[in-house]
């Protein structure tokens, strides 16, 4: 009996550490477009509730892509995963430490526009955090003059 309990629970203990490492991104029609899931926004998203606008570089150049990075990457509780030429992955943990978020930038630098998604890693509702970090990043990006209104 207690080796059956034993067993019981270290299951128990080993679904639950998986569910929260799981990702619920289900291959949007767009690979910057929102999983059906109120907890992510994108500049790409087919759905207008889950839609921001894409930063507009004032530079289109690759010296004005690089601050922006940057400065996001400078931001607390944000690790830059990845930076290339027109692609960036940071992640952004909440302010409780419990949760993170993915933020990914995709350049266009034809036009100086950088697409923009953020979604929560796990969950179904994020009560607007990911719209709040996008519109404040925005607020930051456009303060440091690296982006238009």
């Amino acid at each position: 009996m207690r080796r059956l309990s034993g067993l019981v629970l270290l299951l128990a203990l080993s679904a639950c550490s998986s569910l929260s490492q799981t990702r619920h991104d289900h291959a949007p029609p767009h690979p910057l477009d929102c999983p059906n899931r109120p907890n992510c926004v994108s500049s790409q998203s087919t759905d207008p509730a889950r839609r921001v606008a894409a930063f507009e570089l004032r530079q289109p150049g690759e010296a004005a892509w690089n601050a922006l990075i940057r400065l996001l990457a400078d931001q607390p509780h944000a690790r830059l995963l990845n930076a290339e030429a027109n692609e960036a992955t940071l992640e952004f943990d909440t302010a409780s430490g419990m949760f993170t978020d993915d933020l990914r930038l995709v350049r266009d630098p034809a036009v100086g526009r950088v697409q923009v998604r953020s979604a929560s890693r796990v969950g179904y509702f994020d009560f607007g955090a990911n719209r709040r970090r996008v519109e404040n990043l925005r607020a930051l990006l456009l303060a440091a003059e690296l982006i238009r209104h």
